[in-house]
């Protein structure tokens, strides 16, 4: 028996239970089948790692106080995730959890507004393993990472990781340093907010 089949029969018992005990359990498993129906779908669809990488900003979003972010939604005929601190609009919709409907979502589209962070000075990304091995090798939480010394520019590591992956070999523009992070890619945009780092003087 398939995944999906399953899933239908434990909801249709589920809508039939008058036992408070046995609906918790099975709303539970309800919840684990669709788990694996997303994990199914996002391989069949060939995009599991963007998927990952985009739970991560979901899970966030879930583990916040804000309810307007806790699921994905649709705005401007794109597929909206955000954690306050990552927020990412996929052109195509993606197995993921989303939001309740009786929920009001973030007004992400002005937030995306770019003329208000003059975001015209393009950031080269480093390797994302090389990216990988600095967090494994920089344990420190929330280390920051200097993204553009340039300006100075930080970042959270783990932040960009996961944008990264989520919007494959995404181009990168920002203002400044204080500045949110506008990434472009095929399959959507994104914004990453920054650190701000107070730097020693010599």
């Amino acid at each position: 028996m398939n995944t999906e089949r399953l899933y239908h029969i434990v909801k249709d018992w589920y809508t039939q239970e008058n036992d408070d005990s046995l609906k918790q359990s099975m709303s539970a498993v309800m919840g684990r089948l669709e788990d694996e129906m997303r994990r199914n779908l996002a391989k069949s669809l060939g995009v599991a790692d963007i998927v990952k990488a985009a739970e991560k900003i979901v899970k966030a979003a879930k583990d916040g106080n804000r309810d307007s972010v806790k699921g994905m939604w649709q705005s401007g005929g794109k597929w909206c995730i955000c954690d306050t601190k990552r927020g990412v609009r996929f052109n195509d919709e993606m197995p993921l959890e989303k939001l309740d409907e009786q929920v009001t979502p973030l007004d992400i589209d002005r937030i995306f507004d770019l003329t208000i962070y003059h975001a015209t000075r393009e950031i080269t990304l480093p390797d994302l393993a090389d990216l990988k091995l600095w967090d494994k090798t920089h344990k420190k939480p929330q280390a920051p990472y200097l993204l553009d010394a340039s300006i100075p520019l930080y970042v959270d590591v783990k932040f960009l990781i996961t944008m990264m992956e989520c919007l494959p070999d995404a181009r990168v523009k920002v203002g400044g340093s204080r500045d949110l992070l506008y990434f472009s890619a095929e399959n959507g945009d994104g914004l990453l907010c920054p650190m701000r780092v107070v730097e020693k003087s010599e």
